[in-house]
């Protein structure tokens, strides 16, 4: 794989979540097949930095639906 994906930030991007965050402060971290976790994806070796989905843009399509649903409860 000659390929290497790297996250930069884009103002004009979707708004992205990563796959796991800290529960006290949302920090989002990865971990490599060492099970350690680390928080930069710089950090995790190039076969998991390419080969896993870190960060999704799907919450988005629940987030369409919440002002509807807080009206209805």
């Amino acid at each position: 794989m000659d390929n290497d994906r790297v996250v930069v930030a884009d103002p004009e991007g979707e708004p992205l979540w990563a796959r796991f965050m800290e529960l006290k402060d949302n920090k989002p971290f990865f971990c490599d097949r060492d099970g350690k976790k680390k928080y930069s994806l710089g950090e995790i070796g190039k076969e998991r930095r390419n080969g896993y989905v870190w960060y999704t843009n799907e919450p988005k399509e629940v987030l369409k639906k919440y002002a509807a649903w807080k009206k209805s409860i």
